[in-house]
């Protein structure tokens, strides 16, 4: 199991969650398959379509960044800097406690 986990809670102004969705899916879908990422899930809070959490679980950090280099998460990071102040994420890591 991994060593990196990565909390991520995102909140999207309503015009555009449809949009944004698409594409967290798609880099949830594709980093699944990358060497190093164990668990990439995406929830949506209860009652709400505009607040998202990501919990990744990845090796270590290089396999961090080597998700971070990823075409798919470009593609995210790319719509995130587009939509500007309509987004609002925050990032927490954790390192496994053994």
């Amino acid at each position: 199991m991994g060593n990196l986990v990565l909390v991520v809670r995102l909140s999207v102004e309503k015009p555009y969650v449809d949009i944004l969705r698409t594409v967290i899916l798609k880099n949830a879908a594709n980093a699944i398959n990358e060497e190093g990422c164990f668990q990439f899930d995406v929830s949506v809070l209860e009652g709400s379509n505009t607040e998202f959490l990501f919990y990744e679980v990845y090796k270590n950090h290089d396999a961090l960044q080597r998700h971070r280099e990823t075409i798919h998460f470009q593609k995210y990071w790319q719509m995130l800097e587009e939509l500007g102040n309509s987004v609002e994420r925050v990032v927490q890591i954790f390192d496994k406690i053994n």
